[in-house]
């Protein structure tokens, strides 16, 4: 999940577990998420999408049609939002 995020952005992305709380450091920005968050999101892309939301919350922009990663991750295929 991370991995796919560095690799789009091109950006270093930290992941760490401490108590079974997940930390993932993105740039400047910080998330965190719990093994429940984590499993509830559980879908194609949907903990991929909550990290995303959560960058946006925090000022990180993003084109939702950067790419057809980032298209899948909210849902817009073929570059119409359903």
């Amino acid at each position: 999940m991370v991995n796919a995020l560095g690799r789009e952005f091109e950006k270093e992305v930290k992941l760490e577990c401490i108590d079974g709380e997940f930390k993932i450091t993105f740039d400047n920005y910080k998330i965190k998420m719990s093994k429940e968050l984590i499993e509830k999101h559980k879908t194609a892309y949907g903990a991929d999408r909550f990290i995303l939301e959560a960058l946006e919350t925090q000022g990180f922009r993003i084109n939702k049609n950067r790419s057809q990663y980032i298209q899948y991750c909210f849902g817009n295929y073929n570059g119409m939002e359903l």
